[in-house]
């Protein structure tokens, strides 16, 4: 609530977006780490996860190992950092997620034959971000293979987070809900009342929530369950993006094929703000998969003309994506649509 410690309001706001963040990456296959592993892993409680680097326990918001394995690679494990600031996020708050990466990559001792086939993983530090990064964060993120996914001007994603601190200012005290003794059962609550559906029931008194609870955790839930399909994939460019979409994905449009081809559009709002998406140039409904650019393509919008479409060649030349189609587990790629892009690469060469 407004009356409480801004810190205090700055974490619980980060827990309630983990909840919101976690259940899209488990629906794209990535499965929540949650057990113990001996010298390894610990949980101290739910929601607090600590690996062990080489000089000491680091807690990960949301570790997440993928479920598909690929020869010649060790299993893939996502240690995924999660904020809800208003600012973006800055260089060095990168730098330390860095130090902490590298410190549990570092940690591998192999003690007996079994360890080398059973313990190692491909630890990969992910940075995400409600409120997007300034360009020196993305690029020393960029440097040190940290992924970086912002959700600055995507609308969906952001219509759950201006929920999530009309709840946190109005009906959520901190010193009740994260307190100690509080916060687990809290977070619990949580995410069974918003994800899972459960009722509200017993939390009236234990959290003195004030009346309407019920209707603002529902209007959560349903800006939640707004993002009807989404998909990550990474550019050829080395990028990691994150595409949401009200609409279903077009399953339909790769039964017989693996690969298709897609446009990159952006409009600019009344505030300035530039939101893009992604549109597969056969799918008659026009289905639009937003998402935020990493700067450097957000900057050549700016300047607009050969700029931008070099950009946009640059960074989406080609993307690949793991989705099940039909059951069946795929590995696709997106191609940008090079008729369209020609086409508009001649407009601009017109209007120099």
């Amino acid at each position: 609530m407004r009356k409480n410690n801004n810190l205090q309001r700055s974490k619980l706001k980060g827990y309630l977006f983990e909840i919101a963040v976690s259940k899209l990456l488990s629906e794209n296959d990535y499965i929540s780490i949650e057990n113990e592993v001996e010298n390894r892993i610990r949980v101290d409680r739910d929601g607090f996860v600590e690996f062990k680097g080489r000089g000491g326990w680091h807690q990960i918001d949301c570790p997440f190992d993928y479920g598909n394995n690929i020869p010649f690679v060790n299993p893939i494990r996502l240690l995924v950092e999660i904020k809800c600031y208003q600012k973006r996020i800055q260089k060095d708050q990168i730098r330390e997620y860095i130090g902490v990466i590298k410190d549990i990559q570092e940690n591998y001792i192999v003690e007996t034959h079994q360890d080398i086939f059973s313990n190692r993983y491909n630890e990969i530090g992910v940075f995400v971000s409600a409120s997007g990064f300034s360009k020196e964060a993305e690029m020393l993120a960029f440097a040190h293979n940290i992924k970086t996914i912002s959700y600055e001007n995507v609308e969906l994603i952001r219509s759950i987070v201006d929920q999530i601190e009309y709840l946190e200012a109005n009906y959520f005290d901190t010193s009740l809900c994260i307190s100690r003794g509080n916060q687990v059962e809290f977070l619990r609550w949580f995410k069974g009342v918003v994800i899972e559906g459960r009722e509200t029931e017993g939390a009236y008194e234990r959290y003195e929530l004030p009346e309407g609870i019920d209707n603002e955790i529902s209007v959560l839930r349903e800006n939640i369950n707004a993002v009807r399909s989404h998909f990550f994939a990474n550019t050829n460019a080395g990028a990691f993006l994150h595409f949401i979409s009200d609409e279903l994905f077009p399953d339909e449009l790769f039964y017989e094929l693996d690969t298709q081809v897609t446009r990159i559009h952006f409009q600019t709002d009344t505030r300035g703000r530039r939101r893009f998406w992604l549109q597969f140039s056969r799918d008659e409904r026009r289905r639009r998969f937003y998402f935020t650019p990493p700067e450097n393509l957000d900057m050549a919008a700016f300047w607009g003309g050969r700029r931008v479409l070099d950009e946009k060649e640059r960074m989406f030349r080609e993307l690949t994506l793991i989705r099940r189609i039909a059951g069946i587990k795929r590995t696709l790629t997106l191609q940008l649509d090079r008729e369209w892009f020609d086409s508009h690469y001649r407009h601009a060469e017109l209007e120099v």
